[in-house]
């Protein structure tokens, strides 16, 4: 809270008027919140990342063109890291400054799944 109220002190200086909600941490985000700007750059888009912890391949998804599924054989194994790094390299290259990662679950359980659409 402390640092979310440095930072509302340090934009109401530069006459920022939008306040700036916890959810707003990122700069494309906020910026997206403010609406001031109606033109799109390169530095304005999100990539969305979709990462699994089963295997050590690359598994295209159909339904979106060009995204892959990351895997890697433990949650926190480096291997996964190192591929998704390898990949995202070229994007960052041209000007990606933001990506949105996304966990996905290939073999769960009935019981875990009906817990978490609660």
């Amino acid at each position: 809270m402390k640092k979310i109220n440095h930072l509302l002190r340090k934009f109401s200086n530069h006459g920022v008027k939008t306040r700036l909600y916890p959810s707003y941490n990122n700069p494309i985000k906020f910026k997206w919140a403010e609406g001031t700007s109606s033109t799109l750059n390169k530095h304005d888009f999100i990539f969305p990342v979709f990462v699994s912890s089963e295997s050590n391949e690359l598994t295209e998804i159909q339904h979106l063109p060009l995204n892959y599924r990351y895997y890697s054989l433990k949650v926190n194994e480096r291997v996964g890291t190192e591929k998704l790094l390898f990949y995202l390299e070229p994007f960052i290259n041209k000007g990606l400054s933001t990506v949105l990662l996304f966990a996905t679950m290939k073999h769960a359980s009935k019981a875990r799944l009906r817990f978490l659409t609660k």
